[in-house]
């Protein structure tokens, strides 16, 4: 297993890493799908798969943190323009019109950067507070810190 694939699993393990993706079949353009997957190019072979009619295909895709609480977000969102279809996945499709498509779009894309900026930004914390743990160690294992912690100890039990 390379490192790359070990980072991605990771992401997707911790992070639930994955694509949020947008795709459309040719047998009723008006209907979007909302979905997500760890590989999209897998994930519409399937669709395509269990769908004989016509043909599926992803229109926009982008990998978020936190994929299934955005995809629920989405889907809660559209909800009253739900259209069941067929095959796998078939309770994902969506009557949108063009311009909520394009706003569907830009929400993913905002939501992935913003993602990016949390983790970014959470990673930084964590490295600071264990830095400060360490740097705190050091201070107390040293001469100055041994005898601050005497004295400490002497004042207690007095």
């Amino acid at each position: 297993m390379t490192l790359s694939k070990m980072i991605w699993d990771a992401l997707y393990v911790w992070f639930d890493y994955r694509s949020v993706y947008l795709g459309k079949t040719t047998e009723n353009k008006k209907i979007t799908k909302i979905g997500i997957a760890r590989s999209t190019k897998d994930r519409w072979k399937q669709i395509n798969d269990s769908i004989t009619d016509g043909r599926q295909y992803p229109i926009f895709a982008v990998k978020v943190f936190f994929a299934e609480k955005t995809e629920t977000k989405l889907h809660q969102k559209y909800r009253h323009k739900h259209t069941p279809y067929k095959g796998s996945g078939g309770t994902e499709w969506y009557k949108l019109t063009p311009t909520e498509e394009a706003q569907v779009k830009v929400e993913l894309f905002v939501l992935s950067l913003v993602s990016w900026v949390k983790i970014i930004v959470g990673l930084f914390i964590f490295l600071f507070l264990l830095y400060c743990t360490a740097i705190g160690l050091v201070v107390l294992t040293s001469e100055y810190g041994l005898k601050l912690i005497e004295l400490c100890k002497d004042s207690f039990f007095q």
